[in-house]
């Protein structure tokens, strides 16, 4: 009997261990399916399903003209000379004027990357007038720019979705003054060069018509000129370090 009992005992034994087991397997299986029901195919995804790639923007020639307006601002310290005497005229604060250009240009784009010219040329309602305190007859010194002419280079990035152009602007161009000294009959015109930096941004509303923010930096050449005074004998007129700031918000027509 002894025998018969001990069998009838590890059978038992081993039938309960085997309940637990598949009870515990079956649990922990029901939880895993629970969090993924597709428990039976389990891959790694690659890397590049994670990280967005940025798209690129197709090639696209541009052509296109346009307008805009804006605030010009001139540092303009004149001197003149006479004899051993030499006067300097004015501030070292801006001279603010209304200033409007016309401008054309080309550019395209190498994926996301801009690269355009441009032409401009303006005109500058700028009308400075100037008293000398000791200079003979006190004269009244008149400075104005008419016209200003621009060729530049712009560099720049253009968004994914073509919408926005941001770029940068580097190039040379000329400015036109008129100069006149009043009671002297010293009139004259020149040209100065000039070199320029800016940058800018562009919204295209459309295919053919956008808006711009833009912002010139540019630096003349000395303004110089030897006349004879009434009273003096030979005298000498100098603008150096000509320098002026322009924004301007311009509509452009693409093509």
């Amino acid at each position: 009997m002894s025998t018969l009992k001990l069998k009838v005992l590890l059978l038992s034994a081993v039938a309960v261990q085997a309940a637990f087991a598949d009870s515990s397997d079956e649990s922990a299986s029901s939880a895993f399916h629970q969090q993924n029901p597709d428990s039976s195919y389990i891959q790694p995804q690659p890397e590049s399903n994670y990280f967005a790639m940025l798209a690129k923007t197709p090639a696209k020639l541009r052509g296109y003209v346009g307008l805009d307006v804006g605030i010009d601002m001139s540092n303009i310290k004149p001197t003149i000379t006479f004899a051993s005497f030499a006067e300097t005229v004015g501030s070292n604060s801006l001279r603010n004027s209304l200033a409007g250009d016309i401008y054309g240009g080309v550019g395209t784009n190498f994926s996301n990357f801009y690269i355009g010219a441009e032409l401009s040329a303006g005109g500058n309602f700028l009308n400075r007038k100037f008293i000398t305190k000791t200079f003979v007859n006190n004269a009244q010194i008149t400075v104005q720019k008419p016209l200003a002419l621009g060729l530049d280079l712009l560099p720049g990035f253009l968004s994914p979705e073509q919408n926005f152009l941001f770029y940068g602007r580097m190039g040379l161009g000329g400015n036109w003054f008129n100069i006149k000294i009043a009671n002297e009959n010293a009139n004259w015109s020149k040209l100065a060069l000039a070199w320029r930096l800016g940058a800018g941004m562009e919204y295209f509303m459309s295919e053919s018509i956008s808006l711009r923010l833009d912002y010139i930096f540019s630096a003349n050449s000395d303004i110089t000129k030897n006349f004879t005074d009434s009273m003096a004998g030979a005298s000498f007129y100098k603008i150096p370090s000509l320098y002026d700031h322009k924004v301007t918000l311009g509509l452009t027509f693409n093509f």
